[in-house]
C-alpha cells in the first residue's frame, strides 16, 4: 500500500472516531466539516490552531521542556499530518508539514549543535587542546563579521563598526596563535582577551558619550540641509557604537570557546 493511500485511511478511520467521541462538541468544528466526516481541515500552513490540541497525538516525552506532537487534524496533501514542536524557549510553535520533516530538522540541529561544541574547550581538555581548536575560535568571530557585513546596506555604519570590531578581536586572537604561547598559558591569555576586548568596549562607549551624543545630532537634523551637514558626524558616532559593541561580541565568543559562558 503507498504511504499517502495509509495515511488517507488512517486519517478517514481516525476522524471518525473522534467525530463520534462525546467531546467532538468542544472542539468547536465547523457544521460542515462534521457532516463530512473528514478532519483533514486544511493543507498544512505553518500556522497554529490551538483547537487541534485536544485530538494531538504526543508522540515525545517531557524533556527539558519540549514536547512533539502529531496533527491528525491538519494534513498536507500527501496525507501527511502535520508535527508540531513546543518548547519554553520557542514563541507559540515550531510547525512541520510531516514527522519526517520535524525529525530532519532536529537532526541537522543537532548536528550543528554538535559541531558548534566541539569547536569548544572543555575545562577537562588537555592543555594543548586550546591551541589545537584554535582555528574554530578564528572561524566563528569571522562568521560572525561576515554576517555583519551582508547587513551593512543601509544600517548607517553600524553593521560596518560591529564587523571592525570583530576583526579587531580575530587579529587579536590570530596574533597569540603566531606567538610562542605555551599551550598552558594560551587558555589564561584568551581569558585575559576577553576582559580587555570588554573594557576596551567601554572606553569606546565612554568617549562616545563624552564627543557626540547621538540623540544630539538627530535633535539638531531637523531639516533636509541640516540631516545632509550631521550626517557624516552621525554616520561616524554610529559605526563607533558598532565596533564597541563587536568587540564585546568578540568577548563573548573567546568565552564561549573556552566553555566560560
Amino acid at each position: 500500500m503507498a504511504a499517502d493511500d495509509f495515511w488517507r485511511r488512517f486519517l478517514e478511520r481516525w476522524s471518525r472516531a473522534i467525530l463520534a467521541s462525546p467531546d467532538v462538541a468542544h472542539l468547536g468544528l465547523p457544521p460542515d466539516v462534521v457532516a463530512s466526516g473528514w478532519l483533514g481541515l486544511d493543507p498544512a500552513s505553518g500556522a497554529v490552531n490551538y483547537r487541534h490540541l485536544s485530538s494531538a497525538i504526543q508522540i515525545s516525552d517531557v524533556g527539558d521542556a519540549a514536547v512533539m506532537l502529531l496533527i491528525p487534524a491538519v494534513t498536507g496533501p500527501d496525507g501527511e499530518c502535520e508535527a508540531w514542536f513546543f518548547a519554553n524557549w520557542v514563541p507559540g510553535a515550531e510547525v512541520y508539514p510531516s514527522f519526517r520533516e520535524m525529525l530532519e530538522q532536529s537532526y541537522d540541529s543537532e548536528q550543528t549543535i554538535n559541531a558548534q561544541r566541539a569547536r569548544q574547550v572543555a575545562a577537562s581538555d588537555p592543555p594543548d587542546t586550546v591551541a589545537a581548536k584554535l582555528p574554530g575560535l578564528l572561524a566563528e568571530l569571522e562568521g560572525h563579521a561576515a554576517r555583519f557585513r551582508q547587513t551593512a546596506e543601509g544600517a548607517m555604519g553600524y553593521s560596518e563598526g560591529v564587523a571592525a570590531g570583530l576583526d579587531e578581536a580575530t587579529d587579536r586572537v590570530r596574533s597569540l596563535s603566531r606567538g610562542r604561547v605555551s599551550p598552558v598559558d594560551l587558555r589564561s591569555r584568551l581569558r585575559d582577551l576577553a576582559a580587555e576586548l570588554d573594557a576596551e568596549a567601554a572606553r569606546v562607549e565612554r568617549e562616545q558619550r563624552q564627543q557626540t551624543d547621538l540623540s544630539t545630532l538627530w535633535s539638531a537634523a531637523r531639516s533636509f540641509s541640516s540631516i545632509i551637514a550631521h550626517m557624516g558626524d552621525m554616520h561616524d558616532a554610529i559605526g563607533t557604537a558598532g565596533r564597541a559593541q563587536g568587540l564585546h561580541q568578540a568577548a563573548g565568543i573567546v568565552r564561549w570557546f573556552l566553555g566560560d559562558d
